[in-house]
């Protein structure tokens, strides 16, 4: 059994594709290493994202050399592991690459986006303050929608009142691409029911300032006014 394991492993680790080899000859110790290559390579360029900002600071050329770097130090690490994790393991590992390195692949690259979702205090925004988030899908909703969008951030979101928009640190942004963004308030005590409150930010430039804005409300259904999700956790 271990002599065959090493006649395996050798196999595997300098097995290189054929131009017309089906991939059903693939040994499936590669197709492991492959699958684990992949992970390793979106990892380290999610570290690269992480500290350049986007792929358009690095430009075309850029883009292809680090990744192309990134793919040939993950394969490196991942033959590695492959011969450091015991011929137990492997003997496990093997039978579930009968399909190729994409299922695995898809697997462990969902497992590793749900992991960055759960422990990333930034998933679910579009952008953050100090204490309010804007959160994602929250463009352009009805009142109604903005609540069930803050508390999927957490049961400590909610919409902000008007007179609340003094602690926001620092002001909201207005929307990508935009120079005008309207956010929805909580009306303060005393508002007229027929109004709907905003806090209206506009830029100029660099320049930008912030205003309360109160709308007729409208009929519920296709008329009803569309504004911008704003979550605060004072």
């Amino acid at each position: 059994m271990m002599g065959n394991d090493d006649e395996q492993l050798q196999e595997e680790l300098h097995w290189t594709p054929g131009k017309k080899s089906p991939w059903r000859s693939t040994p499936r110790g590669a197709t492991a290493i492959m699958a684990m290559g992949g992970v390793l390579m979106l990892a380290m360029w999610g570290v690269t994202m992480t500290l350049v900002g986007s792929a358009r600071d690095l430009a075309a050329v850029g883009v292809f050399l680090v990744m192309g770097l990134e793919g040939l130090v993950a394969l490196g690490i991942a033959r590695s592991l492959w011969r450091a994790m015991g011929p137990v393991a492997r003997g496990i590992i093997r039978p579930l690459m009968v399909l190729g390195p994409l299922p695995p692949l898809a697997v462990l690259c969902c497992t590793s986006l749900a992991l960055v979702q759960a422990l990333n205090p930034q998933a679910g925004f579009v952008s953050r303050g100090k204490n309010w988030g804007i959160p994602l899908r929250g463009g352009s909703v009805r009142f109604s929608e903005v609540q069930a969008l803050c508390s999927k951030l957490g049961s400590q979101w909610r919409i902000p009142s008007e007179d609340e928009v003094a602690r926001l640190d620092p002001p909201p942004p207005v929307g990508r691409n935009s120079t005008h963004t309207n956010y929805w308030l909580l009306p303060a005590p005393g508002t007229s029911p027929a109004e709907d409150v905003f806090l209206a930010v506009s830029c100029l430039g660099p320049r930008c300032s912030t205003d309360i804005l109160r709308q007729a409300r409208r009929p519920s259904g296709d008329g009803e006014n569309a504004g911008a999700a704003l979550c605060v956790n004072f």
